[in-house]
């Protein structure tokens, strides 16, 4: 079962000088791969997960399979 790390693409929102300033953050997740039904590219990657919820990565389907497969290239 292994677990797979992943960058998730967020949108936070930080006191500014002139109010609240909307900026984009990358964080890691981490994923059972056993646990991803499905997934799809769309200029990111939208992963299906088993639980129901919907998860959208910066790697690409190619990216997450060779890590599936346990490839030191990556």
């Amino acid at each position: 079962m292994p677990i797979i790390t992943l960058t998730e693409q967020a949108s936070i929102e930080r006191q500014g000088k002139f109010g609240w300033e909307p900026s984009t953050v990358l964080e890691p997740v981490y994923v059972v791969s056993e646990h991803i039904e499905s997934f799809a590219w769309h200029g990111a990657t939208a992963l299906k997960m088993a639980s129901g919820d919907r998860l959208v990565v910066t790697e690409t389907p190619e990216q997450i399979i060779s890590m599936i497969k346990g490839d030191a290239n990556e």
